[in-house]
């Protein structure tokens, strides 16, 4: 679990094998040009406030070739590749906590929706003192539970225009997770 946790939040056992199956889904379901856009369902990332469109290029690759190689759950590399771009280390971080929780939760959806049944999802936020207003409206808002649909509609609700598809606001690290009800989750892992 320790591999996800500097960029997303991994509630339990449960989201961390939905986790694993979704990245491990999208890439098998997309030709590799086609994954990220595949997780992300766009043409990959935008250009990142205040850089240049050639250095949102070079920090998208960057990023690409590290989910590739392996090493998207290696801090220390990717923030390393993302500073020689010409960012400050803080602005390195933030872009790749932000875009990987992003992609963390767009494999959640995918896994979520090709191995289970199940169709209703609360907000999870990470439990330390640094939680944002908005995670915390989001979390009591979804409480009863709602469906993916839903739960996007409400991060750009909440979240404005720093909002990603799965994330609320820069470097939030929140998630989201089945809403619990009587029963065991049942997930088909055969494919």
């Amino acid at each position: 679990m320790k591999e996800f946790e500097w960029f997303t939040t991994v509630v339990d056992n449960e989201d961390y094998e939905i986790l694993k199956r979704g990245f491990h889904r999208a890439i098998k379901k997309y030709p590799k040009e086609e994954v990220l856009r595949g997780l992300v369902e766009h043409e990959f990332w935008e250009r990142y406030a205040g850089l240049s469109e050639k250095q949102s290029e070079r920090i998208n690759k960057i990023l690409t070739k590290a989910i590739f190689r392996g090493k998207w759950t290696n801090k220390d590399y990717i923030v390393r590749a993302i500073m020689a771009v010409g960012v400050t280390k803080r602005q390195a971080e933030m872009i790749a906590i932000t875009e990987l929780a992003n992609l963390a939760n767009r494999a959640r959806e995918i896994a979520y929706k090709d191995y289970t049944k199940v169709r209703k999802f609360v907000w999870i936020t990470k439990k330390d003192d640094r939680i944002c207003e908005k995670c915390k409206e989001m979390e009591r808002r979804t409480q009863g539970g709602v469906t993916i649909e839903e739960l996007k509609a409400l991060i750009k609700e909440i979240g404005g225009d720093t909002a990603r598809e799965y994330v609320l606001h820069p470097q939030c690290r929140c998630t989201f997770k089945r809403n619990y009800v009587k029963g065991r989750i049942r997930i088909r892992w055969w494919e």
